[in-house]
């Protein structure tokens, strides 16, 4: 690499530079909680670990995010419209949403495609059938590597995000991913006539997998990684981005060649005025001229669903980064068991992964955001009364879920105070927080929304035209999609 690293910090730390050293889908039933006791060995370990969060996640991360964000961009973006393929919207509901979108003209007929991936780790094409101007989309299968589909482990928290560049140059676009479980880096190599290889994971000059923790105490903690590639700088090849589960980013870079990449061993991490770069958590890049001032932007999506655009006010050899500026605000709520009683209510959820394209062709960069959520498939015919009951129980739905979660962030911040810094990932860490995971739900928020729960669902199944499955938990009641928003530039 050549050039000063400017707008940087080395990470050599063996322990998470990421906030949440082990993910947490936030919003599961107290059901869901209790579930992990069914399961053995090491998913039963990785569901456990799946609830602990580091230190940092505490009220100085929070407030330093906040002061990091209060700049609103300039950019005036239409508001968002729902992508449509086949003559319907697009939702990856079926395969539990986390829609991640991709822009790419994958099969060489100059009209770029619509590569979407989700919680299933594969990735569907959707054949833009209309003009460059007027994409129109038509559901075309999956990507397929080595004769099967290309596919990454994912079971919590983010969607398959397909980025393509041609890290080899040997002229062929690759296929860069990312995965949740183990947060590895994965490439399916191009080939001709617009095939992949079998997939694989993308090592450092030593071998080691290139992830958001180098060196790991524990073997979750670059769990849920977001990679993008960019010739950081400005020496001919390309370098790895890497948007860590906590919000923040870090560059891998490469001292190869354009055709022989050769990784370092340690990411250093991507500053904002002097402070890592962060949105509040999963951040998932994008490289992007977003202002069109001739050097590339990082555009951000993240988990609470908001996009974030980070202005670089270096040179091409020095990226050196603004403070962020909101493109779209975060989703107002938590996401999960949405009422939503008129479909003209429905607006971008959270987890926010993000696409920059010239959408219609007008030179102008707009976005494109998937997104995450469960709503309540209430029946069409409901009487008054009973759309009242269904309020009712919501609501008060709502209020024991909400107890419970002040109790779970109170466990949370007590026990990263407990273990501060790398100490979270400690073997005395872990053992702990079996401990107080199974404290939590013994305690009273826990029981009185477990012992609501068969009552609750009892209640409300009757009021719903579909449900998620058939069973008799609350976590079988709302069902998920997963929408791709187009926000045009004005």
């Amino acid at each position: 690499m050549g050039g000063p690293n400017e707008g940087l910090r080395l990470s050599r730390r063996s322990g998470p530079p990421c906030r949440l050293v082990a993910p947490v889908c936030r919003r599961r039933s107290s059901a869901a909680l209790v579930r992990h006791r069914s399961l053995g060995g090491v998913m039963k370990r990785r569901w456990l670990t799946a609830w602990l969060i580091v230190a940092s996640v505490g009220l100085e991360s929070t407030l330093s995010f906040a002061a990091a964000q209060d700049a609103s961009s300039g950019t005036v973006l239409a508001s968002p419209i729902r992508l449509r393929a086949d003559d319907r919207f697009i939702d990856t509901g079926a395969e539990w949403g986390h829609s991640a979108p991709c822009m790419e003209d994958i099969d060489g007929d100059g009209l770029n495609d619509l590569i979407l991936g989700d919680f299933s780790g594969k990735f569907r094409i959707y054949r833009n059938v209309g003009t460059a101007g007027q994409p129109s989309f038509r559901s075309d299968g999956l990507v397929q590597a080595g004769d099967a589909d290309a596919s990454v482990l994912i079971y919590c928290c983010i969607g398959s995000q397909a980025r393509f560049h041609d890290l080899n140059g040997d002229g062929h676009r690759d296929l860069i991913t990312n995965s949740y479980d183990p947060g590895h880096c994965h490439v399916f190599w191009g080939l001709p006539e617009h095939r992949f290889a079998a997939g694989e994971v993308l090592v450092d000059r030593t071998g080691v997998p290139i992830r958001s923790v180098p060196v790991q105490q524990q073997e979750y903690q670059s769990f849920g990684s977001f990679y993008e590639l960019v010739d950081w700088d400005d020496d001919g090849d390309l370098d790895i981005l890497i948007g860590c589960f906590d919000g923040k980013l870090a560059v891998r870079v490469n001292e190869g060649t354009r055709t022989k990449p050769e990784f370092v061993t340690e990411n250093l991490e991507v500053l904002s005025e002097g402070e890592p770069l962060r949105v509040k958590a999963h951040c998932c890049p994008k490289v992007a001229d977003w202002d069109q001032d001739g050097l590339w932007d990082i555009v951000a999506g993240s988990d609470d669903g908001s996009v974030t655009f980070f202005r670089n006010v270096g040179d091409s050899r020095k990226p050196v980064f603004a403070r962020g500026e909101t493109l779209v605000a975060a989703h107002d709520g938590h996401g999960y068991n949405r009422a939503i009683w008129d479909p003209s209510g429905i607006v971008p959820g959270i987890r926010s992964q993000v696409e920059v394209t010239d959408f219609d062709g007008d030179g102008k960069l707009d976005l494109i955001l998937g997104d995450f959520y469960t709503a309540y498939d209430f029946r069409s015919d409901l009487t008054d009364a009973e759309r009242a009951q269904a309020e009712s129980l919501v609501a008060e739905r709502e209020r024991l879920e909400n107890a419970f979660s002040a109790s779970r962030e109170a466990l949370l911040e007590a026990f990263a105070e407990r273990f501060p810094g790398d100490a979270i990932t400690s073997d005395e860490a872990q053992k702990a927080w079996a401990v107080e995971l199974a404290a939590l739900q013994e305690g009273p928020e826990a029981k009185a929304l477990s012992s609501s729960e068969a009552t609750f669902v009892k209640s409300l199944r009757p009021l719903l035209a579909s449900t998620r499955a058939d069973g008799e938990q609350s976590f079988d009641l709302a069902p998920p999609h997963g929408h791709v928003w187009l926000y045009l530039r004005q």
